[in-house]
């Protein structure tokens, strides 16, 4: 019987012995699931570590593709997540009233435009956006809506005017070529018109144009597009405009 005893007493202590290594993983286990509860908190301050200057000291931004019925309401819950808005302009056609597609976004600070601009490539109503950093708007001349009276439009619109040509003509009509050049220069600032003269007895797109823009920093900005490839073609952008090219319809 005594060796009974000391055979269940060895049992126990076997039984003890393989109990206590099991205490470990169920720590590591504790460890883990700390760690794993630490590791969002980590993500989400790199994500508020905004690099500032990606916006280029700019508080505003440019966003292109936008869907033809974007109001300025889509574009304030589009872009709450990145701060306060200080202005929306969407930018529309003079002479049609339609939306051109593209809208300059200013923020409250520049860190807004520099969140604003991680969004760049995202969704908005069932189109891909694309954002830039924009300069900020001319503080003097035509400041208000970037509109001037037709009387306004001769003389001091050469410091502002870029004769364009190279784009393609036949991209499928007047308002395409428009949209394809607006949307071209938009990014450089404010325009206020783009001009397409025609052929008086074919009534076809000569191949030219003369874009204005609302101050001279955004013409001098057009100018770095200079042989680049836009609106369908190679671009050729001068600015000196001179008295020729605008006699045609």
């Amino acid at each position: 019987d005594d060796d009974d005893d000391d055979d269940d007493d060895d049992d126990d202590d076997e039984e003890e012995e393989e109990e206590k290594p099991a205490a470990k993983p169920a720590k590591a286990d504790k460890k883990r699931k700390a760690d794993e509860e630490a590791t969002p908190a980590a993500k989400k301050s790199k994500t508020d570590d905004v690099d500032v200057s990606a916006a280029g000291g700019s508080s505003t931004v440019f966003i292109k593709n936008l869907p033809w019925s974007a109001t300025d309401e889509d574009l304030a819950a589009f872009f709450e997540s990145c701060g306060e808005i200080a202005e929306i302009r969407i930018a529309y056609d003079n002479e049609t009233g339609r939306a051109r597609g593209f809208a300059h976004v200013n923020f409250a600070d520049v860190t807004g435009a520099a969140k604003a601009l991680k969004l760049s490539g995202s969704d908005l109503s069932g189109r891909e956006v694309y954002i830039d950093s924009a300069r900020e708007r001319g503080q003097g001349g035509a400041g208000g809506g970037g509109e001037r009276t037709p009387g306004t439009a001769g003389r001091d619109s050469d410091g502002t005017t870029v004769f364009v040509k190279g784009f393609d003509r036949y991209l499928g009509g007047e308002d395409e070529v428009r949209a394809a050049l607006q949307e071209a220069f938009a990014g450089c600032g404010e325009l206020n018109q783009v001009r397409l003269p025609t052929d008086r007895e074919t009534g076809e797109l000569k191949g030219i144009a003369f874009i204005e823009f609302a101050d001279a920093e955004a013409k001098a900005k057009s100018l770095e597009l200079d042989g680049t490839e836009a609106a369908g073609g190679w671009l050729k952008v001068d600015g000196n405009v001179g008295g020729g090219g605008g006699g045609g319809g």
